[in-house]
């Protein structure tokens, strides 16, 4: 199986943080894109990604990235108070729609999203849906602030732009760090003082993306 040759980069300053004290995963945290304000342009292509509408923007000077949740963030607050009863009540049915439209007490024809939000809660946060956008072949994660990707349909219209700015940041490096660490448990590795560098792949399921 071919797998695209998606790189998600961070910045290696970041793993120096570890040298000096370890940050844990903690629950509860808000994973929604959270949006930057920048002047707005002409929409040059618009798609969705899961749970997610996703705008390349010209503003003249260079395209921008934007993603927009269909769900409201108190949807994803009522996901992680109730994950727990979501995932256990997962290993007793194969209706993945009627355990979230139960739980959440939501709309049938919402369970798809609320779904993509519970694989978001459970998997690479704010990142799932750029790890899940076909048209992205590169995340650089330089530290705190936005995000930057390389997108496919921008290097056939602007080659000339390299990276494009996206909505989606990061508003620390202890919270780059913990994203860190959530991939590298994932691909069952992990961060220490000696190992502060991640220099690994995402699991074969979530894609097989090489990460550096």
């Amino acid at each position: 199986m071919k797998f695209r040759d998606l790189f998600v980069i961070f910045n290696r300053k970041l793993s120096r943080l570890l040298r000096s004290r370890l940050w844990r995963r903690r629950r509860g945290r808000r994973v929604e894109p959270q949006a930057v304000v920048t002047r707005l342009g002409n929409i040059i292509a618009e798609y969705s990604v899961g749970a997610y509408s996703v705008k390349l923007v010209d503003t003249g000077d260079y395209v921008e990235y934007y993603v927009e949740p269909r769900l409201t963030g108190d949807v994803y607050s009522r996901v992680e108070e109730r994950l727990d009863d979501i995932l256990l009540l997962l290993r007793s049915t194969i209706d993945l729609g009627d355990v979230v439209t139960s739980v959440l007490n939501v709309k049938r024809d919402y369970a798809c999203d609320v779904l993509y939000a519970l694989k978001t809660i459970t998997g690479y946060g704010k990142l799932q849906v750029l790890l899940d956008d076909p048209y992205i072949t590169d995340i650089s994660i330089e530290g705190a602030g936005r995000v930057w990707v390389r997108h496919s349909l921008v290097d056939l219209i602007r080659p000339e732009q390299d990276f494009l700015p996206t909505n989606i940041y990061f508003a620390s490096d202890s919270e780059v760090v913990q994203m860190q660490q959530v991939i590298a448990t994932k691909c069952g590795t992990f961060l220490s003082t000696s190992n502060p560098i991640v220099e690994t792949q995402l699991p074969l399921l979530d894609g097989g993306h090489r990460i550096h």
